[in-house]
C-alpha cells in the first residue's frame, strides 16, 4: 500500500510517501521505536537514499526519507513527526504499525541553506497498554469447594454470565465461554478454545485469557469451576482448573486460576501445581500464557517451562502504549562567502586630477558562485562616526587565537529576505517580544518613528520566559530567540514574524546558573552572539542557528549584562542592570569594559539593538519606577541614554528586542566612479573592479564614502569598504604661505 499526496511549505515542495516495508536492517535491540533519517537528491516517488550527510548547491530538491521500526510488541495506530527545520510534518497520522513493521515517510524539500536535521517520530497506540508483573504475592483463593462446577469433557466449553462487565483491550462485555483447554474468552458464550495451541500473537482478534492454553482433560479427572466473590463495584470472578490432566499421559494434574477483578480490570493468574508428572509438559512447556485482543496482545510464554508453583502473574491496563525515536541528517549546502580584504580605498592626489589605479577586490572564499552588485552612499548621509574593529575571527589572516568558533564554518546559512516595509510613522520596524503584561507572551511589531503605535502579530506559550533574539542576515521573516522556559534546558527557537509560528531548533546550553538575556548578530563577521547572566556573572557566546550549538568565548567580568547589540562595524554592546552602565564587550576574549552611566535606573528584562541604517542603538527598558516600554537611544560614547517615547503608549516589558535593517547604501559619490556595478565570482576566485577618483572642480580637503557590496553570501549580504579622498592643497605644496 502506497499513499502519495503533495502540498506546499513555503518556498519548498513536498511530497509523502508512506508504505509499509520489511523491517530488516533497521532494528536497535532494546529499543522499542527506531528512527532512520537518510537523505539523496532522488526524489522519485517511494525512494530513499543512504547517506546521513549529503553536499547540494543552492535549490537542489532533497528527499529527506525517515523510516520508523517497530520493535516492540505493541501495534501503534497514530503518527507525530516533528523537526528543527521544517516544523511538523506529521501530526497524529492514522497508520497502523505493528509489530516488526516499518513506516515509510518521504519529505522532498527545496533546501537553499545549510540544514542540520534533528527528527523526533512519536507513536501511540489506540488500544490499552498492559503491564505483565510476575513478583506477584501469589494469593490463590481455592474455590473447589464452593464454586459452580461446569462438568466439562474434553475440549469441551461452557458459557458463563459475570454480574460486571469486564473489559479487555477495547472490548467490554459480561459474556465469557470457559474452555476445558484452560483459558477463556472474553464477549461470547460459545467460543472455540481448540486443544491445538498457538501463540497469542497469532490467535489476535479472539479476546484471550489464557492462564495455562494446553491440550487438557477434564474428561480424564479433576474439574473447572467458576464463581464471584465480593460486593460491587469491586467483585472478583475466578475461574479455576483443579488437578486436570494432559491429554494422553495419565492423571495426574494441574491446578491454576484466573481472577478478574471489576473496576480495575485486571486480571492474575495463580500456579498452586503446574505438574503433570512429564517434564515435556511440566511447567508450561507445552501451553500458551498471556492475553491477546483486537490487534494487540501480551504474551507471558509461549511452549515454554516458565511457570512454577505457587507462581503469581497479574496484567494491569494502563493507557495507550506510547513510543519516541530520533534521528538526524545533515544536508550541506554550497554557498558563497565573500572577503573585501582592503580596509578601505584611500587615494591622495591634487585638484583637477582624473586617477583610475584604484581597485575594489573582492573575494570568494566559499564553495558556490558569489553574485554581487556595488553601491555607493556619500559620507553624511549617515550621522555616526567609525569605531575601529576588532580583528575579523572568519578571515585567515585574523588574529582568532581566542576567538570562538565562527557560525559560517558551523555550516549556518539563512537566504536573504526582502526588506520588511515601514508602517504608521515610516521608521525602521522592529520586532519584540512582550511577557509583560501579555499572558501569553505577545509577538508586537514596532515602528521606531512611532513607539506608540505597537502591533501585536501573535500571542503564544511558546514565548514563555524568552528574553534573547535577534535576526540572521537579512531575514526578517525570521526571529532567531533563546528560551529559558525548560531551564536548565535552554532551547534555541526560530519564530516567524508573519505568523508568529515558533519551531524548536534544539538546545542551547549557557554555563552554569545562568541563562539567556540577549543575542545579536554580527553582520561584519556572520556570526551569531549571545549572552547569558546571573547575579555573578554574564558570559558571552557564539550560537550555531542551525542546531543551537553554543560555543563559549569568556566571561564578560560583568554581572547582570541585559541584551547585547553589534553595531555596523561589529562591536558589541551590552547594559549592565546591576550597575546601569553601558558596556563595550570584546568578541574575542568575551571581556567587558565599562563605557558610561546609561542615567536610567534599569531592572528586569531589557531589549537592545541596533539600527543599522544609522547605526544608532535603541533601548527598549525596564522599571525606574515601574517605567517600564520607555524607548531609549544610547550614546555609544558615554553611555548616557535619551528617551525616544513610550512603546504602546502604555507599560510593557519588551525583550528579544531585533531591528529589521540593514546599512544604508545607495547616495552616488560624485567624485567617484565604478568601472562596473555588479558581477559574479567563481568559487576560490577573486573579482577586481576598477575605481576612478576624479578630483575635478573639488576644493582642497578630505572627502569620504562608502561602497557598499550586496552580494548572495548568506551570513554577510552587505559589506562597506570606506573610500577616502585627500584633495591637496597645492597652493602651499612648495611651502609658500601666502603672507605678504
Amino acid at each position: 500500500m502506497k499513499i502519495l499526496s503533495k502540498h506546499s511549505y513555503r518556498n519548498s515542495k513536498i511530497a509523502l510517501i508512506a508504505s509499509m516495508v520489511g523491517a530488516a536492517g533497521l532494528a536497535q535491540a532494546g529499543d522499542p521505536l527506531t528512527l532512520e533519517v537518510t537523505v539523496g537528491t532522488d526524489t522519485s516517488p517511494g525512494v530513499c537514499g543512504v547517506d546521513t550527510t549529503l553536499t547540494v548547491d543552492p535549490g537542489t530538491d532533497v528527499n529527506f526519507c525517515y523510516t520508523v521500526t517497530n520493535n516492540s510488541g505493541d501495534t501503534f495506530e497514530t503518527h507525530t513527526l516533528d523537526t528543527n527545520f521544517f516544523g511538523l510534518l506529521l501530526d497524529n497520522v492514522a497508520q497502523t504499525l505493528g509489530p516488526t513493521e516499518s513506516f515509510q515517510f518521504n519529505d522532498v524539500q527545496t533546501i537553499g541553506s545549510t540544514t542540520s536535521l534533528l527528527a523526533d517520530w512519536d507513536a501511540a497506540a489506540t488500544l490499552p497498554s498492559y503491564t505483565v508483573d510476575d513478583t506477584l504475592t501469589f494469593d490463590f483463593t481455592d474455590i473447589s469447594g464452593t464454586g459452580t462446577a461446569l462438568g466439562l469433557g474434553d475440549d469441551d466449553e461452557a458459557g458463563v454470565t459475570l454480574p460486571f462487565n469486564f473489559t479487555l483491550f477495547t472490548l467490554s462485555s459480561a459474556d465469557i465461554t470457559i474452555g476445558d483447554n484452560g483459558a477463556i474468552r472474553l464477549g461470547t458464550l460459545s467460543a472455540q478454545i481448540f486443544a491445538g495451541n498457538q501463540s497469542v500473537t497469532a490467535d489476535t482478534g479472539n479476546n484471550l485469557i489464557a492462564p495455562h492454553w494446553d491440550d487438557l482433560n477434564n474428561g480424564a479427572g479433576g474439574e473447572t469451576y467458576w464463581e464471584v466473590q465480593g460486593v460491587a463495584p469491586n467483585q472478583v470472578a475466578i475461574i479455576q482448573w483443579n488437578d486436570v490432566p494432559h491429554f494422553g499421559i495419565g492423571t495426574d494434574g494441574v491446578t491454576f486460576q484466573i481472577k478478574l477483578f471489576e473496576g480495575t480490570n485486571v486480571i492474575e493468574f495463580h500456579y498452586s501445581d503446574v505438574s503433570f508428572g512429564d517434564p515435556s509438559f511440566d511447567s508450561g512447556a507445552s501451553a500458551t500464557v498471556g492475553i491477546g485482543g483486537d490487534a494487540a496482545n501480551a504474551e507471558y510464554s509461549f511452549n515454554t517451562a516458565s511457570l512454577s508453583d505457587s507462581l503469581a502473574i497479574s496484567f494491569t491496563p494502563g493507557p495507550p502504549a506510547t513510543e519516541a525515536a530520533s534521528n538526524s541528517a545533515l544536508v550541506v549546502v554550497n554557498a558563497p562567502d565573500i572577503d573585501t580584504p582592503q580596509s578601505s580605498l584611500d587615494f591622495s592626489q591634487n585638484p583637477d586630477v582624473v586617477d583610475n589605479s584604484g581597485n575594489l577586490e573582492i573575494d570568494n572564499l566559499g564553495t558556490f558562485v558569489l553574485n554581487w552588485n556595488l553601491e555607493e552612499q556619500v559620507a553624511g548621509a549617515r550621522q555616526f562616526s567609525r569605531m575601529p574593529s576588532l580583528p575579523d575571527p572568519k578571515k585567515p589572516d585574523a588574529n582568532a587565537s581566542a576567538a570562538a568558533l565562527p557560525a559560517s564554518a558551523m555550516g549556518a546559512s539563512v537566504p536573504t529576505k526582502p526588506a520588511v516595509q515601514a508602517f504608521l510613522g515610516g521608521g525602521s520596524i522592529a520586532y519584540a517580544l512582550r511577557p509583560f503584561p501579555d499572558n501569553p507572551p505577545s509577538l508586537t511589531r514596532i515602528d521606531l518613528a512611532a513607539p506608540a503605535g505597537v502591533a501585536v502579530v501573535n500571542a503564544s506559550t511558546d514565548y514563555a520566559s524568552t528574553f534573547a533574539g535577534d535576526f540572521y542576515g537579512n531575514d526578517y521573516n525570521t526571529l532567531y530567540a533563546l528560551s529559558n522556559a525548560a531551564n536548565p534546558d535552554l532551547r534555541l527557537i526560530r519564530i516567524d514574524t508573519v505568523s508568529g509560528d515558533s519551531i524548536d531548533v534544539g538546545p542551547a546550553p549557557a554555563t552554569g546558573t545562568e541563562t539567556w538575556s540577549g543575542m545579536t548578530w554580527d553582520r561584519t563577521t556572520g556570526d551569531m552572539y549571545a549572552v547569558s547572566t546571573d547575579a555573578v556573572g554574564s558570559s558571552l557566546f557564539t550560537i550555531d542557528v542551525n542546531t543551537g550549538a553554543t560555543n563559549l568565548i569568556g566571561a564578560i567580568g560583568i554581572p547582570l549584562v541585559i541584551d547585547v547589540a553589534a553595531d555596523i562595524d561589529g562591536n558589541l554592546y551590552g547594559v549592565a542592570i546591576g550597575t546601569d552602565e553601558l558596556v563595550g564587550i570584546d568578541k574575542v576574549t568575551g571581556l567587558g569594559t565599562s563605557i558610561g552611566p546609561t542615567n536610567f535606573d534599569s531592572n528586569f528584562a531589557q531589549g537592545m539593538d541596533f539600527d543599522l541604517s544609522t547605526n544608532t542603538l535603541y533601548w527598549a527598558t525596564c522599571f525606574d519606577g515601574g517605567n517600564c516600554g520607555d524607548l531609549r537611544t544610547i550614546d555609544l560614547g558615554t553611555g548616557n541614554s535619551t528617551s525616544v517615547g513610550q512603546l504602546g503608549g502604555a507599560i510593557g516589558e519588551y525583550v528579544a528586542f531585533a531591528i529589521a535593517t540593514d546599512v544604508a547604501c545607495g547616495a552616488d559619490i560624485p567624485w567617484l566612479s565604478l568601472a562596473t556595478t555588479s558581477g559574479s565570482t567563481d568559487p576560490a576566485m577573486t573579482s577586481n573592479v576598477g575605481v576612478t577618483v576624479d578630483s575635478t572642480g573639488l576644493a582642497f580637503g578630505d572627502y569620504a564614502g562608502d561602497i557598499c557590496v550586496r552580494s548572495d553570501d548568506p551570513d554577510e549580504p552587505t559589506k562597506v569598504v570606506p573610500v577616502n579622498l585627500n584633495v591637496n592643497d597645492i597652493i602651499f605644496a612648495d611651502g609658500f604661505d601666502g603672507t605678504n
